[in-house]
């Protein structure tokens, strides 16, 4: 935006043949779609959000985001469908009429999509659910580290105890510093309970975190 680049950002994955969902460039550049808005539905696909029992919510309103789209594909591999090189698409013949993401959504009034993390990384504490994008957004936002990683470590109490493991911006920062800015801006139970400091976090060649070393960091950490 700074640079007036008219980028249009795409919301897809592999599944659905690349994206289903654009911000236009003219809304990436007003900003008026909010700034983490993924865009507006194709005309090619039907994208909705669900809740727990598999109903479609209304606008606002936190959930699956389901996918109906002609650029679907057919299903996942198995070795016991003995599926030739050539696809033989035969081979399908119940082909997947809609697609239940991983991740979690809301559209607003207007028809934007906007994405609040993964269902496999909702952490749920004290009965409470917490998305980590939304508590690692905050802490983001105090300028005090240069990465971070919300996850949800086991806890007998609590079920799971939020836990941040990042990256101090400075080696001035200190756990309190960033603890104090973050807990006026997230409700209590979505605070972390538990902090780490790191050097850094471990990530793969495609820049993603690897969670599993991050909870291995983080327990050895908080063990020690």
């Amino acid at each position: 935006r700074q640079y007036r680049i008219p980028l249009a950002l795409t919301y897809g994955m592999t599944e659905t043949a690349s994206g289903v969902v654009t911000l236009k460039p003219e809304d990436f550049l007003s900003g008026n779609s909010g700034n983490n808005s993924c865009g507006q539905v194709l005309p090619h696909a039907k994208v909705t959000i669900r809740n727990g029992t598999g109903e479609i919510v209304e606008a606002l309103s936190t959930g699956v985001i389901t996918i109906e789209a002609k650029s679907l594909f057919h299903g996942y591999y198995s070795p016991s469908t003995n599926l030739a090189l050539e696809s033989e698409l035969s081979k399908f013949p119940n082909r997947l009429q809609t697609l239940q993401s991983d991740d979690l959504g809301y559209f607003d009034q207007q028809g934007y999509l906007y994405t609040v993390g993964r269902r496999s990384n909702k952490i749920i504490t004290g009965g409470e659910n917490v998305f980590p994008a939304e508590v690692e957004q905050v802490i983001r936002g105090t300028g005090l580290v240069s990465d971070v990683c919300v996850i949800g470590l086991p806890d007998d109490y609590w079920g799971q105890v939020v836990t941040a493991v990042f990256v101090p911006s400075s080696d001035q920062v200190s756990v309190a510093m960033v603890q104090q800015k973050v807990e006026g801006n997230l409700s209590k139970f979505k605070c972390p309970k538990d902090w780490v400091a790191v050097e850094s976090l471990p990530r793969n060649g495609q820049g993603k975190l690897n969670y599993q070393q991050v909870k291995v960091i983080a327990r050895d950490c908080l063990s020690n």
